[in-house]
């Protein structure tokens, strides 16, 4: 089983409870997604982090983190409006490859095929959804266990999928093969997901050969 075509990641690197688990004490604030970096390869912010973010911010994201990290912007489906096209469009520009794609994450607004072409112009999008419209072209599904999809690049791991190693690997093994010799993400969920988890997926992911 391929193991190399797989990065551990979080939705967002700012979770108060990270403070003292992951953050160390006296680590300053602006300091933090330079630390996350050198464990993690990627994060999907999500809207609050990027949505009023300054052209200045946005440069010093690259500034923190080495070449090869990654970056995903989430937004909610009633997050998109002109406003939020505009910000995404000026982090594009600024990251470049580096932003490697969109998540729209479901919310009860209606999901119209013409929302979803602007964004599409600017980064692949990636749906969390049960089912992909037949209209909504160039748009792909992303993972989560028991959901019927094959071929996702992006998957999630809920808090309590992460339980223990035994779980989170055979969570993993159902991702990589639905996902093929793609890059894969695997993003963990929570309020603060936990580190631990997500070093010890690393530690799995060695496990795989």
């Amino acid at each position: 089983m391929a193991k190399d075509n797989i990065e551990i990641g979080a939705l967002g690197w700012t979770h108060q409870a990270w403070d003292s688990a992951y953050y160390p004490e006296d680590l300053p604030e602006d300091w933090r997604l330079d630390y996350y970096s050198h464990h993690f390869q990627f994060v999907l912010m999500q809207a609050q982090e990027w949505m009023h973010c300054s052209e200045s911010d946005i440069e010093q994201w690259l500034e923190d983190v080495k070449d090869s990290f990654e970056f995903f912007l989430g937004l909610s489906v009633g997050d998109i409006n002109e406003s939020a096209l505009e910000q995404i469009g000026r982090i594009k520009g600024i990251l470049n490859k580096r932003l490697c794609g969109l998540v729209i994450f479901e919310d009860g607004n209606v999901i119209e095929p013409s929302m979803l072409q602007g964004l599409s112009a600017l980064a692949p999008v990636y749906l969390d959804t049960d089912a992909v419209n037949e209209s909504f072209t160039g748009v792909r599904c992303c993972w989560r266990k028991g959901r019927d999809v094959n071929g996702c690049k992006i998957g999630f791991l809920r808090p309590d999928a992460a339980k223990d190693m035994r779980n989170m690997r055979a969570h993993i093994e159902a991702f990589i093969e639905q996902g093929g010799t793609q890059q894969l993400y695997l993003v963990y969920q929570g309020q603060a997901p936990s580190t631990k988890a997500m070093q010890d997926a690393q530690i799995i992911l060695q496990m795989l050969v």
